[in-house]
């Protein structure tokens, strides 16, 4: 009779990988987001081969959560097409002032261009916007 191995990954586990394939998804290098987190460039490559994890409540974790958020949204307005949200990402947006792969690497930068998503989430599931703009 075989015994059943039980795994229940931890929030800290599942937020830092979440966070490093959203960072893949978005192009973003170790270095910026390292600088996206308030983090190293090691700390960052120490999550990627798992020997740190991103605590939730902490200061990198609630940049890491937002970042995912962000990375939703934004698949959602592209209609998961990558090709869409990378050239979204590093072509300027006059709403939020710079290309939003830059935009996102200070906190308020992170924030607003998450709220915009959000905005044009909200628009285009009342029928007012469908697409990235």
């Amino acid at each position: 009779m075989a015994s059943e191995i039980s795994f229940s990954p931890s929030k800290e586990g599942v937020l830092s990988k979440a966070v490093l394939n959203t960072a893949k998804h978005l192009g973003l290098s170790h270095a910026e987001l390292a600088k996206l987190l308030g983090t190293s460039e090691v700390s960052v490559s120490q999550l990627a081969s798992s020997k740190r994890f991103l605590d939730p409540s902490g200061h990198e974790g609630e940049r890491a959560l937002v970042l995912v958020e962000l990375f939703l949204a934004l698949h959602d307005l592209a209609g998961g097409d990558a090709d869409t949200w990378a050239t979204w990402m590093n072509t300027h947006n006059q709403a939020i002032g710079d290309l939003p792969k830059h935009a996102i690497q200070t906190r308020s930068g992170l924030e607003h261009t998450q709220a915009y998503l959000n905005n044009l989430l909200a628009r285009a599931a009342q029928g007012k916007a469908s697409r990235l703009q």
